[in-house]
């Protein structure tokens, strides 16, 4: 009989990660460590293991590597999922080489036993890979599978040796964050450089507001203008966000970005570059300048 094990470091997560080990294995369990072992809920598991030790508490990468590895050879797992957000993709890889085991990286689909499907070249195109060690570690993309459901499954306190890990934090500094999970969004209307001043993206959050939606933007207004955090940064290496609705305004569509919202059920894209490359991509498209296409959207709406 096949174990899969999963962890998350975002226990909203565990339910998804039990769906997608269903498809792997014979049985489910989860490992709950640090802040989540304290009274972990997971749905459709057959147990909970969770554990408590030194750097675990703020899941410092490779303590937390170090203790799944030994839950793993505690309860027998050949399958390891481990929940895709930021601290995810850290620790995946660096468990899969405590394991010596096969690392896939933030996979979006399991078609069948032993294949997982993912993003290749920043989303442009899917590579389905198949793993060819006996032991597996994966990283699975945040809402690609439905959650389980059912009662929690029994917890058991199971005795780790982590250690401190061999990177000591020196310091930590609390980074300003507005509390938008932009990933749940059902509208997000984005901008890029089309907005030229920092005080023009009014025109957006406006508009966003008119349509029930949240803001995003591309790359540039988060890491090079520091306009807006990177809680709203869409893309290859920031947020991946499927919403009903993606408005792209201003945003001419490079792949970095489009890795970030493609998958949206349904994209609008205004651009004064009849060729930007997001028309391609686009449900929706109109060659116009957002400062009149956006507050025009938002005086129909409101």
């Amino acid at each position: 009989m096949s174990t899969v094990l999963v962890f998350a470091t975002d226990e909203d997560l565990f339910a998804e990660l039990v769906t997608a080990g269903e498809k792997i294995g014979d049985e489910v369990v989860a490992a709950a460590l640090g802040p989540a072992a304290e009274d972990p809920e997971v749905p459709g598991a057959s147990k909970v293991y969770t554990a408590q030790g030194d750097g675990l508490d703020e899941y410092h990468v490779d303590p937390v590597a170090t203790a799944l590895s030994e839950i793993v050879d505690e309860v027998g797992a050949d399958r390891v999922l481990v929940g895709g957000n930021r601290r995810g993709k850290e620790i995946g890889p660096q468990l899969a080489a405590k394991l010596d085991a096969g690392y896939i990286v933030t996979a979006l689909e399991i078609p069948e036993e032993g294949t997982f499907r993912r993003k290749f070249m920043g989303g442009k195109t899917m590579a389905n890979e198949v793993p060819q060690t006996d032991d597996v570690v994966a990283t699975i993309a945040p809402h690609s599978f439905e959650p389980a459901t059912g009662d929690p499954a029994p917890v058991e306190t199971i005795q780790v040796s982590p250690g401190k890990g061999r990177v000591e934090r020196v310091s930590l500094e609390q980074r300003d964050e507005e509390g938008v999970n932009i990933e749940e969004a059902d509208v997000v209307v984005a901008f890029g450089r089309g907005v030229e001043e920092e005080d023009d993206m009014e025109l957006v959050f406006d508009t966003a507001e008119s349509m029930g939606g949240v803001v995003g933007c591309s790359r540039p207004i988060s890491a090079d203008l520091h306009w807006l955090g990177d809680d709203r940064w869409i893309g290859l290496s920031g947020k991946v966000v499927t919403p009903e609705v993606y408005v792209a305004a201003g945003v001419s569509g490079q792949i970095q970005h489009l890795a970030g919202c493609r998958d949206s059920e349904l994209i609008v894209v205004v651009n004064t570059d009849e060729n930007a490359p997001f028309f391609e991509h686009a449900d929706y498209g109109l060659v116009g300048d957002l400062y009149d296409v956006l507050p025009a959207i938002t005086e129909k709406l409101s």
